[in-house]
């Protein structure tokens, strides 16, 4: 009898502490935009004076696979902090696609084509 209520509260326990753990499509839906929010902060801060300055980095997870958008930036800003947050970002949407069967379209996003230097900010530059 006290293996069996043993058994009982070691599972009840884990059960409880799993639980815990597990995080509401809307819980995930505020880190992911606060995270965001983040990312375009930190981009903001960055200027620049030419072309050459301005990259671009992949974003997020497409439930198919692949990116879900791209960033542009200027090389001005703190590329690791940038890469650990885009980094995060990335992992945080693919686990929320995964948690909540987030269905894509399957389409393939591109890095643009046409970035450059607008007004000392690195954006997308029409031709």
């Amino acid at each position: 009898m006290r293996k069996i209520f043993t058994s009982i509260c070691l599972i009840a326990l884990f059960q409880s502490c799993s639980n815990e753990e597990l995080k509401t499509k809307e819980e995930y839906e505020t880190e992911l935009q606060s995270l965001y929010e983040e990312i375009e902060f930190l981009i903001s801060n960055g200027n620049c004076d030419d072309h050459i300055e301005c990259n671009t980095m992949a974003i997020g997870d497409k439930s198919c696979g692949g990116p879900s958008g791209y960033l542009v930036f200027s090389t001005d800003i703190d590329y690791a902090k940038l890469e650990s947050l885009a980094s995060r970002y990335t992992r945080l949407q693919k686990e929320y696609n995964d948690e909540f069967g987030i269905p894509s379209d399957c389409s393939i996003v591109s890095p643009p084509e046409n970035i450059g230097c607008i007004n000392s900010k690195c954006g997308t530059v029409m031709n």
